[in-house]
């Protein structure tokens, strides 16, 4: 698929949120209408706009939210390093760099692709070895138990052997089991 571009084709993920976002739109009855861009003045208007000050108070909950942005445990740039530094993921990123088969490193073509320096298996993003400890403490923080652990983190993130990881780790936790 190639929006842009003729020769260049999108990502596997990005063709495939498309595919969704043009299934969705095939249900509606419109016409697409160019317009240019001086006749958009409404939407600048709004853009631009100022709004006055108002003396919102947050609540507790909206403040916590708040506070949980910035002490977030694995961010993008961490990531990013240790799959840099992991030999494993390095011989996947150079393939997929290089536009080389997967499978002689024994993996199937289409499963992963690279998206700012992430390493992605479908939409979830694949956690270098150095990483693993970080998440699953994170993931278990709510000592929810081993099946919603698991499927939080099936949500979010991928590594080989990550369920039987989760499994040990809920195992040996006196709150969860």
């Amino acid at each position: 698929v190639s929006i842009f571009h003729p020769n260049k084709m999108l990502p596997n993920i990005t063709a495939s949120r498309l595919f969704n976002y043009a299934h969705f739109l095939s249900g509606f009855d419109y016409d697409i209408v160019y317009r240019k861009t001086t006749d958009h003045g409404n939407a600048d208007f709004l853009s631009r706009f100022p709004v006055e000050k108002g003396n919102e108070k947050m609540d507790s909950a909206s403040l916590f939210q708040i506070s949980q942005i910035y002490s977030i445990p694995v961010k993008n740039e961490d990531i990013v390093s240790a799959t840099r530094n992991d030999p494993e993921l390095q011989r996947i990123v150079f393939a997929l760099e290089e536009g080389k088969s997967l499978t002689s490193l024994g993996y199937e073509d289409n499963q992963f692709t690279l998206e700012h320096g992430c390493l992605l298996r479908g939409h979830q993003v694949f956690i270098p070895a150095t990483l693993r400890k970080r998440v699953l403490t994170e993931l278990h923080a709510a000592h929810q138990g081993m099946a919603k652990m698991k499927s939080l983190a099936r949500g979010y993130c991928y590594w080989p052997h990550m369920d039987r990881e989760i499994e040990k780790l809920v195992r040996s936790c006196k709150n969860c089991s």
